[in-house]
């Protein structure tokens, strides 16, 4: 029965995000979704992600690096890199 129990134990995930920032999501998202802004809730979606990422994975990801913040800043600086694209390409003019 030891697969039973690892199987049991891969099912618990331990994300812990603030009920807050969870409504302010679906609040955000329900509003804009009846507003038919779908380029909105993607970027909405993306930046969330991004925040709950760093919020939930940074310390793990500093620990991993030796204490470099460095590879945080990447992190930041590639995620905001990656959002400017999309920002720049959701508000181009179609032909």
């Amino acid at each position: 029965m030891a697969g039973l129990e690892v199987l049991y134990e891969i099912g618990q995930v331990g994300l812990v995000i603030p009920a807050y920032q969870m409504a302010i999501y679906m609040g955000l998202i329900s509003i804009f979704t009846l507003m038919q802004r779908r380029k909105l809730c993607l970027i909405i979606t993306y930046v969330f992600t991004l925040y709950w990422g760093f919020y939930l994975f940074g310390g793990d990801i500093l620990e991993a690096s030796g204490g470099s913040g460095t590879v945080l800043s990447i992190y930041i600086i590639c995620g905001m890199i990656i959002l400017a694209v999309f920002l720049f390409a959701c508000f181009q003019e179609e032909p």
